[in-house]
């Protein structure tokens, strides 16, 4: 599971773009930055797995072409090595979410039915992978998902879904959030769809990523996002 970063410049929201792709774009060190399990936005400079963009900032023109090429050659070096920690902490982290789950009385595959049922109601019809994992997990006791409801491992892997619901905030839910997270992962994992952007526009949307937006919502309201989200699938 890789974050998904947006980043404003004062007017216009960007992203969602991996680690890669928003190395690549201009990022000052005090420009905002967003991504799902954050509170607000922060500044570039705060956030350590984005330092390796600032890092030839203090490049000045006195360096000889020798001094250049051997400062690229140092900053390839940090970059590559760099993305394999970033990898091993990404797979570190699956291991540690993998490893909070535990079994329950829950019957998820309910909510799994009901979701294909939805979708072929709209035309939707995709294959229904061999593989299902969906537990109750403690998300909260895992080092950078504790703001995390629910994660889903299966996005853009058609083979298999692979869902994790952090079991404090499911025993919480009322009917209707239920529901809207359960959609809210499915859509992940089985259609591939992305969270949308965190702003006014969207909220009240299925891939809304702030979830505590949904409190106090109704089944109706629930019915009427996911409904639209199908319907815009459909028509693609």
């Amino acid at each position: 599971m890789s974050k998904q970063y947006f980043y404003n410049d004062g007017e216009t929201q960007f992203g969602p773009f991996s680690l890669e792709e928003i190395s690549k774009k201009l990022i000052k060190k005090n420009t905002p930055i967003w991504y799902k399990g954050l509170d607000d936005w922060t500044e570039a400079k705060k956030l350590k797995e984005l330092n390796f963009i600032f890092q030839s900032d203090n490049k000045t023109s006195s360096f000889k072409k020798y001094n250049i090429i051997a400062v690229i050659g140092v900053i390839f070096f940090i970059g590559f090595f760099g993305f394999l920690i970033i990898n091993n902490n990404q797979s570190g982290e699956l291991k540690l979410i993998r490893e909070s789950a535990y079994e329950s009385d829950t019957d998820f595959d309910f909510y799994v039915d009901k979701f294909y049922r939805d979708l072929e109601f709209f035309g939707l019809y995709p294959v229904k992978p061999k593989t299902t994992i969906i537990k109750l997990a403690d998300l909260d006791k895992v080092e950078n998902l504790t703001h995390y409801h629910g994660v889903s491992l299966g996005f853009e892997k058609d083979d298999i879904i692979e869902i994790y619901i952090n079991g404090s905030t499911w025993a919480k839910l009322t009917k209707p959030m239920r529901y809207w997270l359960m959609y809210h992962e499915l859509a992940h994992d089985v259609l591939n769809v992305d969270d949308l952007k965190v702003i006014e526009g969207n909220e009240g949307k299925l891939m809304y990523p702030e979830f505590s937006k949904y409190e106090g919502k109704s089944m109706d309201d629930f019915i009427e996002s996911y409904k639209k989200l199908f319907k815009e699938k459909s028509e693609e």
